[in-house]
């Protein structure tokens, strides 16, 4: 273990155990009495509040805990802020190169003992079957960066370069991928990028900030298709279909049926087509033509495979 990732974890040690001997650091760290005394001496250097004590029972003693974030949680909030970040980690693909499973040792190192044994009962509850292997997204804390500081980006995307300055305005996670929601600085317009198909960004040291868009209203400040769509479906298809499109939205009851209307580019419309595919009887698309022929051309290919 490098001397300085021994040291950290050393003050994290020193802050939950708060009276410890030289022998205890010995056993713990598997170091020498030199080499916990040389540690003892660097630590005190970086200002760790501990005094030492004389006697039979001396040793060392903290004054008061230092450099650690601490929350006062209830059980409830302690087992829900543990759900929360199990749940996270299970996401196909995380933001950061985070560990979890270190977050996870520091809230138990640092809960006191009847909490610790409600924690071990606790994830013993819980199974997830859904993982497909966690990666990350290798522009992801840049973007953050830029999102928080907001400096202007210039973004390499999907095999170009984009000549536009952008204020990175947010993050969505949708269909089990992230999207970034980005304004153009030009033109005052939102778009949308796929956050695996970012190839590079470059922060320059100019700021702006977003205009007054938000992940709320981000809408609104989208190009708008031109081409109108209505699609008859259930309460089910309409789940999907809210989930696929991002344009505004509109929904009719009408004598027992639900109507579903947006606009698309008509660029998109092959891959409208395939993902409504996708809900199989929960949707009908009633209009425009184009979207029905894509929509038939999309399951003779599934047809296909069993003829």
């Amino acid at each position: 273990m490098k001397k300085s990732t021994r040291l950290y974890h050393m003050i994290h040690y020193m802050n939950e155990v708060h009276h410890f001997t030289l022998a205890d650091l010995m056993a713990e760290f598997n170091i020498s009495k030199s080499t916990a005394l040389r540690d003892m001496r660097d630590l005190e250097d970086l200002g760790v509040p501990f005094y030492s004590e004389s006697g039979q029972h001396g040793g060392y003693r903290i004054i008061r805990e230092r450099g650690l974030t601490k929350i006062d949680l209830t059980p409830q909030e302690l087992l829900a802020l543990l759900f929360a970040l199990g749940s996270i980690s299970q996401l196909p693909t995380i933001p950061f190169n985070a560990t979890y499973d270190g977050i996870y040792r520091k809230i138990i190192s640092h809960s006191r003992v009847e909490q610790k044994e409600e924690i071990n009962r606790f994830l013993g509850k819980f199974q997830y079957f859904n993982r497909s292997g966690q990666s990350t997204i290798p522009h992801f804390e840049k973007m953050v960066q830029a999102s928080f500081s907001q400096q202007i980006s210039m973004i390499h995307y999907h095999g170009r370069s984009l000549t536009s300055p952008y204020s990175v305005v947010g993050f969505l996670f949708k269909n089990n991928k992230w999207y970034a929601v980005v304004l153009d600085i030009q033109t005052n317009r939102v778009h949308l990028f796929s956050m695996e198909k970012i190839e590079g960004v470059e922060l320059t040291d100019e700021v702006a900030d977003t205009g007054g868009v938000t992940l709320e209203n981000f809408t609104q400040y989208m190009n708008t298709g031109d081409l109108e769509i209505m699609v008859q479906c259930t309460e089910r298809g309409l789940s999907d279909l809210s989930s696929y499109l991002w344009a505004e939205q509109k929904v009719i009851n009408q004598d027992g049926r639900i109507l579903f209307t947006s606009t698309i580019h008509p660029g998109d419309i092959p891959f409208i087509a395939k993902l409504l595919t996708r809900s199989g009887r929960e949707v009908k698309v009633l209009s425009p033509p184009e979207l029905v022929e894509a929509v038939k051309k999309e399951l003779s290919f599934s047809l296909a495979q069993y003829q």
